[in-house]
């Protein structure tokens, strides 16, 4: 069901650290997988802080894309916006 809402819907609440960054995260790769692509490099922006391992962060997206078998490309926010 689509919704225009910010908030979670009402049957995935419940679920410990599933927010609306995981939920994009998740919905990219498959909507990416969709396409049937032969090869699939996902470009994230991220500041490479190890410690960053909230759900839906670039660092889940990373290690779900590559686990996938894409190639994800990190631009460095440090580098990139100084």
């Amino acid at each position: 069901e689509l919704s225009e809402a910010s908030e979670m819907p009402m049957w995935v609440t419940s679920k410990v650290g599933y927010g609306l960054g995981h939920r994009a995260n998740w919905w990219l790769l498959e909507e990416a997988f969709a396409l049937e692509p032969q090869r699939l490099t996902v470009l994230t922006l991220w500041d490479g802080d190890p410690t960053a391992t909230d759900l839906g962060g670039p660092n889940e997206l990373i290690q779900r894309a590559s686990a996938l078998g894409t190639t994800p490309l990190v631009l460095d926010t440090k580098q990139v916006f100084r």
